[in-house]
């Protein structure tokens, strides 16, 4: 396993030349690490402060979005950002969906474990904590687990008229990761105070923290979002989709803290 050093040096080398990322844009990574920092235990973030340098409560929220960053650089881990399940299935199959354990899902089972391992060189639980804080947000994106029509990039769409979506073509997976993130007002920590708001009463059942849970309810939700043939969206799409698309954000950050908890809590 490279480490976390090894992978930053490659992805500061190759930023210029690394295509676009498909995820949840930067913001909306930030976003949930920001409710996750907020729903941290004392034991947990003490631990966080160990393992990640930065400014005290920032943590998360510094390598959010590194794993995008990194993505052209290091082709081989883009599958580990989404899990293709067919449309016609009723859920995620690991054999079918995720060989080799090269999706979303098995990887965050597999850096929940070694982060939970205290007999782990520093430097691999390290990693896998800056994994974790990207794919639980990824997991979370509906269209990160469809294999429809690439996750919805191959559905063209215009959204409120536009053809761009911020810095990309519009299509209909750009539409979730930021064009509708980009359309609340207020700073990134309006906007994860709100969704914490809205969702505060919500506490975390064990049972809900497997992560095929999280990619079957994403699922669900993103072949209930396709919209094929219509492509021209506004607000009508706006005001059905866009609660949707806050709620997972709001879940994301709070699932992402109680897999931190578990993890990181007792040591």
């Amino acid at each position: 396993m490279r480490t976390l050093p090894e992978i930053v040096l490659i992805g500061l080398l190759a930023a210029a030349t690394a295509p676009p990322a498909f995820s949840w844009a930067a913001e909306g990574h930030r976003i949930i690490a920001r409710i996750a920092e907020d729903n941290l235990s004392a034991a947990a973030r003490s631990n966080v402060r160990l393992l990640l340098p930065g400014e005290d409560g920032d943590e998360l929220v510094s390598v959010a979005d590194w794993a995008d960053q990194v993505r052209g650089a290091l082709p081989f881990t883009d599958p580990w950002h989404y899990v293709d399940i067919p449309f016609s299935a009723e859920g995620y199959s690991p054999g079918r969906d995720c060989p080799q354990g090269a999706c979303v899902v098995a990887k965050i089972e597999e850096y929940s474990a070694v982060l939970a391992d205290v007999g782990r060189p520093t430097a691999e639980r390290r990693e896998a904590l800056v994994w974790l804080v990207h794919l639980v947000g990824d997991i979370h994106q509906p269209f990160h687990a469809i294999g429809e029509a690439r996750g919805g990039n191959d559905i063209d769409v215009t959204f409120f008229g536009a053809q761009l979506c911020g810095r990309r073509d519009c299509n209909l997976h750009a539409v979730w990761d930021f064009a509708m993130i980009d359309r609340f007002p207020g700073s990134e920590t309006q906007y994860a105070r709100s969704l914490e708001e809205s969702i505060a009463s919500r506490s975390m059942t064990a049972g809900e923290m497997a992560p095929e849970r999280w990619a079957d309810e994403s699922f669900d939700l993103a072949r209930r979002a396709l919209v094929a043939p219509e492509t021209d969206l506004g607000a009508a799409y706006f005001r059905q989709e866009g609660p949707v698309m806050n709620r997972q954000l709001a879940l994301a950050g709070l699932r992402l803290a109680a897999l931190l908890n578990r993890d990181l809590g007792n040591l």
